[in-house]
């Protein structure tokens, strides 16, 4: 079972979600944190998250990436089905997939590879000459990462008995951004309609209230 938890940043989701988690029944509780932690501001952040998390018996797993890859036997012992999975967040997780090095190195190489000798030769000429090629690379890269994040959840929700899921809503601020930013905006609406449509329950956090969606 999937449970959306989403809201706007400082909305009070994460003790929304924190609490889900507390009352699911099970007595093994996974934290998948996705955050990769850049400069004050960002310790900060995971430092708040731990005071929140204190006392809660979670077991916290560090995943910025690759999350299809992570095995919950390997943490902790055995895993019956029976654990509830608390991952924070999904916001995290694209950017990530998205623009971390290792993304963007694994989906150059792919997009080329992908590309017939022809398309090959006249992108690197583009490339070369300063045409702007970016339109095309970075909606390879960002379907790469919707790929990829989909069957973490997938291969997370056969592990465990509830998967709370935390999201961000980062589409009402009406500025026109560039390109990149643009992508990452229309994904994460994409991935987020495809979490509301997967899980049972949807909420949106609004000033520590949950507004059931679904």
């Amino acid at each position: 079972m999937i449970y959306l938890v989403t809201g706007g940043s400082g909305s009070g989701k994460s003790a929304y979600a924190e609490e889900l988690v507390m009352q699911s029944g099970n007595e093994k509780r996974y934290y998948i944190a996705t955050m990769e932690v850049f400069g004050e501001e960002g310790k900060k952040k995971v430092e708040r998250h731990r005071k929140l998390r204190e006392g809660k018996g979670m077991i916290t797993i560090e995943r910025p990436l690759n999350l299809s890859s992570l095995v919950l036997e390997e943490w902790e012992g055995e895993v019956d089905g029976k654990v509830t999975v608390l991952l924070e967040c999904m916001t995290n997780l694209l950017a990530n997939e998205l623009f971390s090095r290792e993304a963007v190195q694994v989906g150059e190489s792919c997009f080329w590879e992908n590309k017939s000798s022809q398309e090959n030769e006249s992108l690197r000429e583009a490339a070369s000459s300063q045409v702007n090629t970016c339109e095309s690379f970075i909606m390879y890269r960002a379907r790469v990462a919707a790929e990829r994040i989909k069957e973490g959840i997938r291969r997370l929700e056969e592990q465990c008995g509830l998967l709370v899921v935390v999201s961000g809503e980062v589409f009402s601020d009406g500025i026109d951004y560039g390109e990149e930013t643009n992508a990452y905006i229309e994904l994460m609406g994409e991935m987020n309609c495809w979490l509301a449509e997967r899980a049972e329950r949807a909420v949106e956090v609004v000033y520590g209230i949950g507004c059931v969606l679904k």
